[in-house]
């Protein structure tokens, strides 16, 4: 958490993401609750009491990307936005604009939309359809389905660690192609990875935990 962050000035969010900026300065990044619009938080301005900055989400013609969905953000920099109707883009650091990555599309050919969107670092970008639940991976050839209709939250860390949520509340971990590990057993709302260490999560009755490996299991953080 910033120095000087304070629940009291922040956004009501509806996403919230924390990693880097390319040069390696912290880097947060919001939707907005009330506007749906970008946010970020400059911590030089905490003792003005008005940390976070209202933007345009850009892209390179100057058209604005509204209403916004979520935002995702990886320690490499990498930064990803979906809008409304479900479509990505990509933040270019240099230029200031988003860049809109290539649809994700079904079986038909149709553009899906995205939802769920993480990222863990440039080659690590993963987000569900909103459909059929299924998983993607985005590649450079655009976005590749790796988990069919089975996902309903996923994050994933600097160091690949690719952990989602079931329709059944549990959180598992990919071991490789297909081959999933279960997560302890408790009941999982929502999940966030910093590494393979660091695996974090709210429980469906709303208790902040960490995953202890040694231990297999949940531990509630007090």
């Amino acid at each position: 958490i910033p120095v000087g962050f304070d629940p009291e000035i922040s956004p009501l969010a509806t996403s919230m993401s924390c990693g880097s900026s390319p040069d390696g300065e912290l880097a947060v990044w919001a939707i907005s609750g009330d506007s749906l619009d970008l946010e970020y938080f400059d911590a030089t301005a905490v003792k003005e009491n008005n940390p976070w900055i209202r933007m345009e989400a850009i892209l390179d013609n100057d058209e604005v990307i509204s209403p916004l969905d979520s935002v995702a953000l990886s320690s490499d920099g990498t930064m990803v936005l979906l809008d409304s109707d479900g479509k990505a883009y990509s933040y270019n650091w240099d230029e200031e604009f988003f860049v809109p990555m290539k649809a994700a599309k079904d079986k038909d050919g149709k553009d899906l939309a995205l939802d769920s969107v993480a990222v863990g670092n440039r080659g690590m970008i993963f987000a569900i359809d909103t459909e059929t639940k299924s998983l993607y991976q985005h590649t450079q050839a655009g976005w590749e389905r790796i988990e069919k209709d089975d996902v309903t939250d996923v994050a994933v860390g600097v160091d690949g660690t690719l952990v989602v949520i079931r329709p059944d509340g549990y959180a598992y971990e990919m071991q490789g192609k297909d081959v999933w590990k279960k997560l302890g057993e408790r009941k999982i709302a929502q999940i966030a990875v910093g590494d393979k260490k660091n695996i974090w999560a709210v429980t469906d009755d709303a208790l902040l935990v960490q995953y202890n490996g040694a231990k297999s299991d949940w531990i509630t953080i007090k």
